[in-house]
């Protein structure tokens, strides 16, 4: 059960809609450490939970406080999840005819400069090949 990765895949990943506030959010999660997990440590325990037979295995502090969450209130959880959605930018009339571009296409001001440069990072580290940056 991972938990929002740093692997720089914001810049490929495919975004319809209000594409600069949706790649704004996910790139500016994604890349913050209180917010996500580094993509070589959860490698580093998904490995270790291979070598151990482990079945299940929960990435991150947050992760782990939600399913613990999730087990004891799922109806509160629920609720909490979707209030935080409803934080995120809507879709913004998205429909069959708004085809999903990829996020390299939508860069903007609003990550720049310190958030864009760990992203970037991240994505050369992580080989999210479909974008280069300068």
């Amino acid at each position: 059960m991972p938990w929002l990765m740093r692997t720089g895949s914001f810049v490929n990943a495919l975004f319809k809609g209000k594409r600069e506030e949706e790649l704004a959010w996910f790139a500016l999660g994604s890349t913050m450490p209180v917010v996500s997990v580094a993509a070589e440590r959860a490698a580093r325990r998904i490995v270790r939970a291979c070598e151990h037979g482990e079945p299940f295995v929960t990435l991150g502090i947050q992760a782990k406080a939600l399913r613990i969450a999730h087990a004891l209130a799922p109806g509160l959880a629920t609720r909490i999840l979707g209030l935080v959605n409803s934080l995120l930018p809507d879709a913004g009339g998205a429909g069959p005819a708004d085809p999903a571009e990829p996020g390299w296409q939508h860069r903007s001001p609003v990550n720049e400069p310190a958030i864009r440069a760990a992203g970037d990072r991240a994505a050369r580290d992580n080989n999210e090949l479909g974008f280069v940056p300068a």
